[in-house]
């Protein structure tokens, strides 16, 4: 082992509205806290959970309740694209269970 220590998992919770005019991060957790968010998010299906790494390091920079800033526009648009054929995805799934 290199000696490299791990660090706590982490979450992010990005707020987006199309009245908005970039992303907002709106929840920072890390460890036990980050792994109750997500267990949560999950279990009651609030919001997509995208899990990425590198993707969280980069947002959990941003101090809360700041806009994610423009180097980081191109990775919301990814993001905003997933999410959005997540939620299409799950429309059609229950349209389909009725």
């Amino acid at each position: 082992m290199s000696g490299e220590k791990l660090q706590p998992r982490r979450v992010v919770g990005i707020h987006f509205t199309e009245e908005s005019l970039v992303p907002i991060v709106m929840l920072k957790a890390a460890g036990d806290q980050a792994e109750q968010v997500i267990a949560e998010a999950k279990k009651n299906a609030l919001k997509p959970v995208i899990e990425s790494r590198s993707m969280t390091e980069q947002l959990y920079r941003i101090p809360m309740d700041n806009a994610v800033t423009p180097d980081l526009f191109p990775l919301m648009a990814a993001l905003l694209a997933h999410v959005v054929q997540v939620d299409k995805a799950l429309s059609e799934k229950l349209q389909g269970a009725s």
